[in-house]
């Protein structure tokens, strides 16, 4: 017994799946097609009814499941399946939803893949209680991810950079400069001295920042100022 829509060339059904004019009833019919690649574009449709939201969600291809994982339309009960989903492209996909709702972005902060993870340190914006969260990930990279989020709270980016050694911290900040400007005036006001020095040597760090620097109580952070290539004097 044919499938639904087997009559129907793929091209066809790929036009139906991908038409958001499409009547509901005949997406229905199209998430039990038997080619994925049109289950993968129905998947992104966003008139997908409840119940079909629920098959595509049990789909057993993946990349199905990932793209349904981005529908911006996702429903709340299908988004916390899938942050359950044993693919973790699928966490992944979930994680890069930009209509996520903010209690299920943080339940994915705890996933095991560092990548889901990842996902949602590059989130923009970055929610607040998730950077805190994240800030304190066991993962470089999901902290890296977090210092190039230009969304990133100030206060998580500090704690990130005072949370690495000093060799960790030379990596994040030659990965993410320049550093936005009021990263650096905190950095500057509150940073180690090491954190300190390192940025009033900074080819990219602006000028008032520097010039604060310059005048650092310490004196080898002061010496570095002086000996920053942009703004010594010849």
């Amino acid at each position: 017994m044919k499938r639904p829509g087997s009559t129907l060339s793929l091209e066809a059904k790929l036009t139906y799946a991908g038409n958001p004019l499409t009547p509901p009833a005949v997406l229905d019919i199209l998430t039990m097609d038997e080619d994925w690649v049109v289950r993968r574009r129905l998947a992104s449709h966003p008139g997908l009814s409840q119940s079909a939201f629920l098959i595509l969600s049990r789909d057993p291809h993946p990349e199905v499941r990932m793209e349904l994982a981005l529908n911006p339309a996702l429903p709340v009960g299908i988004g916390t399946a899938l942050a359950k989903d044993r693919e973790f492209l699928v966490r992944v996909a979930l994680a890069r939803n930009r209509n996520l709702p903010p209690e299920l972005a943080r339940s994915l902060a705890a996933d095991p893949s560092p990548a889901v993870r990842e996902a949602l340190a590059s989130r923009e914006p970055l929610d607040g209680v998730l950077a805190t969260h994240l800030a304190k990930d066991a993962s470089f990279s999901v902290r890296l991810r977090l210092i190039k989020n230009p969304t990133a709270p100030v206060e998580s980016v500090l704690f990130v950079l005072g949370s690495m050694d000093e060799l960790q911290v030379i990596e994040a900040m030659e990965a993410v400069k320049p550093l936005p400007y009021l990263v650096q005036k905190e950095l500057a006001a509150k940073g180690s001295p090491f954190l300190r020095a390192y940025l009033a040597k900074a080819p990219w760090v602006d000028r008032d920042v520097w010039e604060v620097l310059r005048e650092d109580p310490d004196p080898f952070v002061a010496e570095q100022a002086r000996q920053n290539p942009i703004y010594r004097s010849p």
